[in-house]
């Protein structure tokens, strides 16, 4: 029989480790995130929704084998999971979550739920490309120390930084004009599979970046953040040469009592780059999140991008707020 089939759970006295039985775990484990929250200052919402998706709807990961949740006295204290995708760097990236509530940290229980990721994901590689580069790939915002040391503690090596970067304000947003040639149109329903497969190949050129499957679209599409009447999307004729999605998460805004926007997925196709495209597909989407009503903006982006993109969105108006580090291992 294959052991893959029947993953060993740690063995630790005191705690009850088993794995995902569905739905009915799902408010236990929303309790523990909020239990976290303060310990770790993340500010995004995670709902009901979310862990679905991430347990039941994620074909890298089998919610029969790849989740390990652990109890004490009846109560969900901790919980990992592992899935992987393929880099287009021609890697295989093998990710995997460790959440531990606050007061347990102390104790073995996040070491041994790390040891179980690390035993899955081998496994789990297995039935993958013997001929790829197979690396454990992980990132947390630099203030969620408990995780980071974790990975320090277990050979975890600093892959590279991500920046989160905000504009705190919407006013006096530059007119940046497209280079001739090329125009922003209406996004219609018929264009998305193309700006998702534009955006996935711009990811060629950017590090650890991992395109977007179809059915992670899919399922990005029924969330309120999806809204094309806020993309700015640049086309030549018929082809796709920049993208800008602009987006706005109206839980995020309602916990933390704000009204910010996002312009994400930043790209330009490799001859057109270096021409003024980013910034006024950036610019545009800004005037559209103002006009939303939003009064501030957010973006993440690589600390070292080779193509200066940090240097762009400072231009811009936008500040350092945050800092995420990248770790890595080998398989």
């Amino acid at each position: 029989m294959d052991d893959s089939l029947n993953p060993s759970y740690p063995q630790i006295p005191g705690f009850v480790f088993r794995g995902y039985q569905g739905r009915d775990d799902i408010p236990d484990i929303l309790a523990l995130i909020e239990r976290m929250r303060p310990a770790d200052g993340f500010d995004w919402p995670v709902s009901r929704q979310d862990l679905v998706d991430d347990f039941e709807n994620f074909p890298e990961s089998d919610p029969k084998r790849d989740i390990a949740i652990a109890e004490r006295d009846g109560t969900i204290v901790a919980y990992s999971q592992v899935w992987w995708a393929n880099d287009p760097a021609g890697l295989i990236l093998y990710y995997f979550s460790v959440n531990v509530s606050p007061e347990l940290r102390d104790t073995e229980l996040g070491d041994a739920l790390l040891d179980w990721c690390e035993t899955r994901s081998k496994e789990n590689s297995k039935a993958h490309d013997p001929g790829k580069k197979k690396l454990f790939n992980l990132a947390f915002p630099d203030k969620m120390e408990y995780f980071a040391g974790l990975l320090k503690k277990h050979d975890y090596w600093v892959y590279r930084h991500g920046l989160s970067m905000l504009r705190p304000d919407l006013e006096n947003i530059p007119d940046f004009r497209l280079p001739p040639g090329l125009e922003v149109r209406e996004v219609l329903p018929e264009h998305h599979e193309k700006v998702r497969l534009a955006w996935n190949e711009a990811c060629r050129d950017m590090r650890g970046q991992i395109p977007i499957p179809d059915y992670e679209w899919e399922m990005w599409s029924k969330r309120p953040s999806y809204d094309p009447t806020l993309w700015s999307i640049a086309w030549q004729g018929d082809e796709v040469i920049g993208t800008v999605f602009g987006m706005i998460d109206p839980e995020s805004n309602e916990m933390n009592r704000r009204k910010r926007g996002m312009t994400e997925f930043i790209s330009t196709r490799k001859d057109w780059r270096g021409k003024g495209v980013a910034k006024a597909l950036m610019a545009r989407t800004m005037r559209l999140l103002k006009e939303r009503g939003m009064t501030e903006c957010a973006l993440g982006v690589d600390e070292e991008n080779p193509s200066g993109a940090r240097q762009l969105y400072e231009k811009m108006g936008f500040r350092v707020t945050g800092r995420a580090t990248f770790y890595r291992k080998e398989l």
